[in-house]
């Protein structure tokens, strides 16, 4: 029996659950708790965080399951809690807002309002006591100097307001590639040539900044930039951000060394990286590349799937009994104890006295070594070597299974689910495994069936069998950008036809800011008292930069010139913000190098056109989008085009082809030409 209940019992979110037997009296958002705040005349409290947060179970704990925390906030405040992976826009807006205010973003979120909802005041985690301090001062000025909180609410309001790009220009006939120029050489001053990625701590893999590096190095055979992706990519992937037992990737490094992770694991973060280990394998060949797509894949497949293998859940905790890391790491008796009469290679390897130690006796598993030059130190061969870490890795994994596991947030998200059904299809490419085909099949049509309406009409979320809260600019986009790489995989045109009626829902459904890109939130889903337009990129690209992106796929495949002009258009309001800060703006510089460089639609035509696209799309080839048919098709690209006795190659620019060739080498070539 719980002693205490909330409203939060009626969530199917995993973290308003987690919440919903605290004596705080939380409600969820919605008009009825805005209603509630302004009927009571009682400022807001609106708490936001997700499952596997360590900070956000912390203050849980330190506060929201204290009787003394809960009686003063239920006396003086109407008190709502918020998934923010349930409802980005929320979190958008309210994290917008204490960036206003001066503060440093992070969750939890906890923002206090005003009834109508424009915050005044914001942070993120509070111990106990700062906490309690910081609602006794704004109850009573709440009392006392309702006035100066409405002016700072206003001022607050207006900010948000203007976070908006300028209205927008005329699309330049001659997009040039000099901004993007300029901003990556601007970037390079910021890269840590050490260890990879940016040259502070923390550190996030964010795989579309390193898409975007990948594409301009070898376009513009830029040595520098490209030794830089592989130098960031090979100590991700030996590092303890990586889970070398398990596979996958946690959330950040806490350190400039890739070592120390943030523990939990998100579905985001792997989904992409699978995209950009799978590209960078087709580029290098490097089979430590190829390993970490399998092993990836693999953990999702194992922790992160549910048993019909037709969705992924949202994220793994960071926590387990009670502590952060708990499950993953380990004692040196321990590494001993399992390595046997291996324990000086395997204490070696893992650098177990050196940089693998953590804290308090606590090693983290990396994997620094060269296993050539290792084995050679340790006289054995390489096979040898190879025996002895998979032996004790079966023998750590069996140990580790018998640990209490961090929590699965089991709800599935429209958008993180989308991006991994592309990483599954580049996999696919890259390595040929039939079965990453299927599961990206499996996830797509679980996303169509279970998430969306035939009006067209997305949910963001889905668990315990319900899909809840409807989608968000970034959940068409995504799925659209999924729907357009499983039409250039299996060259199914009843994507492009669903594609096509995706965007049509889009633009029905999404309003459009003076800017000319769209809102987050839907026209009719609008309920805060500002609305968000995405530009940015994080630790996924922003939503306006990705349904741009797509449209402008779509336009060249299915040669239609109106989605490539709105493209352009969506891109001329983003013209001279690449240079600020370039790792925010890598996905509209992808599209701006599109646009501005040669780029190639490449129809594989015949009886063989679905092997003959694939084995050409096994090469790393930047700038280019595929399609084709295997048998007589009406679409523009392929009408007039498809012959009974053979398969051609036709290397397009926006509709104008070259003389069709029959090998991958010659479509090569055309394309390098």
């Amino acid at each position: 029996m719980h002693t205490y209940t909330n409203e939060l019992i009626h969530e199917t979110s995993a973290y308003l659950l987690q919440h919903a037997h605290n004596p705080v009296n939380w409600i969820p958002w919605s008009k009825a708790a805005l209603d509630k705040a302004n009927a009571e005349n009682k400022p807001i409290i609106i708490s936001i965080g997700y499952s596997t947060c360590h900070w956000c179970h912390v203050m849980e704990h330190e506060s929201f399951e204290d009787e003394e925390v809960a009686e003063l906030m239920n006396a003086h405040f109407i008190c709502i809690k918020v998934d923010r992976e349930e409802r980005p826009d929320i979190d958008h807006v309210y994290m917008d807002a204490i960036h206003i205010m001066g503060q440093q973003g992070g969750w939890p979120l906890n923002c206090v309002a005003l009834p109508d909802g424009r915050p005044f005041f914001g942070g993120t985690y509070f111990p106990k006591t700062q906490w309690i301090n910081v609602l006794s001062q704004i109850r009573n000025a709440f009392e006392a100097n309702r006035d100066q909180l409405e002016a700072f609410a206003g001022k607050i309001e207006k900010g948000l307001r203007s976070i908006e790009p300028l209205p927008v220009t005329i699309p330049n006939e001659s997009i040039t590639s000099e901004e993007v120029h300029t901003a990556v050489a601007r970037w390079k001053k910021q890269f840590d040539n050490e260890y990879g990625g940016a040259n502070h701590a923390p550190k996030f893999p964010l795989p579309n900044n390193y898409q975007l590096l990948q594409q301009y190095g070898v376009l513009f055979k830029d040595n520098e930039i490209l030794q830089h992706v592989d130098l960031t990519l090979q100590n991700m992937a030996n590092g303890g951000i990586y889970d070398q037992l398990g596979g996958g990737f946690a959330r950040y490094s806490t350190d400039m060394f890739w070592k120390v992770p943030h523990f939990e694991k998100m579905l985001y973060d792997n989904g992409q990286l699978i995209s950009l280990y799978s590209q960078a394998f087709k580029r290098t060949g490097n089979l430590l590349y190829k390993l970490i797509v399998e092993e990836t894949i693999g953990f999702l497949k194992a922790e992160m799937m549910d048993k019909t293998a037709s969705r992924f859940y949202a994220a793994l905790d960071a926590d387990s009994e009670g502590e952060e890391g708990t499950f993953y790491v380990w004692t040196k008796s321990e590494m001993e104890l399992l390595a046997s009469e291996n324990s000086d290679v395997i204490l070696d390897y893992f650098d177990v006295d050196g940089k693998g130690h953590w804290e308090e006796g606590k090693i983290i598993l990396q994997a620094r070594q060269d296993e050539a030059s290792f084995a050679l130190k340790h006289e054995l061969t390489s096979t040898q070597l190879n025996d002895i870490l998979e032996q004790f890795s079966a023998k750590a994994k069996a140990k580790r299974n018998d640990r209490i596991r961090p929590i699965t947030d089991t709800k599935t998200i429209m958008s993180w689910n989308s991006m991994t059904c592309v990483g599954l299809l580049d996999a696919y490419t890259a390595l040929g495994n039939e079965e990453y085909l299927s599961l990206a099949k499996n996830s797509l049509e679980f996303l169509l069936n279970k998430m969306t309406e035939k009006s067209g009409l997305m949910y963001r979320s889905f668990d315990h069998s319900k899909a809840k809260t409807h989608g968000f600019l970034e959940d068409y986009a995504f799925l659209l950008t999924a729907l357009i790489r499983m039409h250039e995989v299996t060259l199914d045109w009843t994507y492009i036809d669903k594609a096509k009626s995706l965007t049509e829902y889009i633009e029905a459904a999404f309003d459009e800011a003076a800017s000319g890109l769209y809102f987050f939130q839907a026209r009719d889903e609008a309920s805060l008292f500002a609305r968000k337009v995405e530009t940015t990129d994080g630790v996924i690209a922003s939503s306006n930069a990705t349904l741009a992106t797509a449209l402008y796929k779509l336009g060249r495949i299915s040669a239609t010139n109106e989605y490539m002009e709105k493209a352009k258009k969506m891109l001329a309001a983003m013209e001279g913000t690449f240079t600020r800060y370039p790792a925010s703006y890598s996905q509209w510089m992808l599209l701006h190098l599109y646009i501005s460089e040669p780029s190639f639609e490449v129809a594989t035509i015949g009886k063989d056109a679905l092997q003959a696209s694939l084995d050409l799309q096994r090469a790393f080839i930047p700038n280019t989008f595929y399609t084709g048919s295997s048998e007589p098709n009406n679409e523009h690209i392929i009408t007039g085009r498809f012959d009974e006795t053979k398969t051609r190659f036709f290397v397009c620019q926006e509709g104008t082809c070259h003389a069709p060739v029959l090998t991958v080498e010659e479509a090569k070539s055309a394309i390098h030409a």
